[in-house]
């Protein structure tokens, strides 16, 4: 386990970055044992772990967060975009390139 210095608990996957709670589903960073996970199990173990940490988003009453999905091909990002869309209490939009690359999401809560 591991603190940030806002005093909150890490757990895997999570991380603050400039003071935003940071959600990464790249699969190494979620599944130390992935290599023999096909793309289809790979696609279902971010997405349960990102529901996972929607709860926590949730539970911890934040009102923004980031979700680092990659690049890719796309699919992840738009996987992740039909759940947020489902909760009317998301803006989403694309997070900034200069801190998070090109392959994330800003999100705020309303």
């Amino acid at each position: 386990m591991q603190f940030d210095c806002m005093g909150i608990v890490l757990r895997k996957g999570e991380s603050i970055w400039d003071h935003v709670y940071t959600i990464d589903l790249h699969i190494e960073e979620i599944r130390e044992s992935h290599i023999n996970m096909n793309g289809q199990d790979i696609i279902i173990s971010q997405l349960s772990f990102f529901k996972d940490k929607l709860r926590e988003v949730d539970r911890r009453s934040l009102s923004e967060f980031v979700v680092i999905h990659g690049v890719g091909t796309g699919i992840l990002r738009m996987e992740v975009e039909k759940i947020l869309d489902l909760n009317s209490d998301y803006i989403i939009e694309k997070a900034s390139s200069l801190h998070y690359g090109d392959g994330a999401t800003f999100v705020t809560v309303k």
